[in-house]
């Protein structure tokens, strides 16, 4: 599916609720057991997840119920090409 207006605006409305769940979660005292906490927990400053890698693979999620095999493609896709250390970390492993 190729970007159009109405999927923009959609996107731009899911990662603004995202980012607010995001903040709540992070002023709240609250010990909450699910995807958002496991995906904010830092462990290590090694794996912390920046915010916008919480929103995509959110949204990855989102996308992958609806639209399996392209949408989640699409995104592994993206990742590797936002984060070249990784595909290079991905191919020295895998070949």
């Amino acid at each position: 599916m190729l970007p159009t207006v109405a999927t923009s605006k959609a996107r731009k409305y899911i990662v603004n609720i995202l980012r607010q769940l995001i903040e709540e979660r992070r002023a709240s005292q609250a010990k909450e057991h699910d995807m958002l906490a496991c995906l904010m927990r830092v462990d290590d400053d090694k794996h912390k997840l920046s915010d916008e890698e919480i929103i995509d693979l959110i949204i990855t999620l989102l996308y992958s119920g609806y639209e399996t095999v392209s949408t989640t493609s699409m995104m592994a896709v993206k990742y590797l090409h936002d984060h070249p250390q990784v595909l290079h970390e991905l191919r020295n492993t895998t070949l």
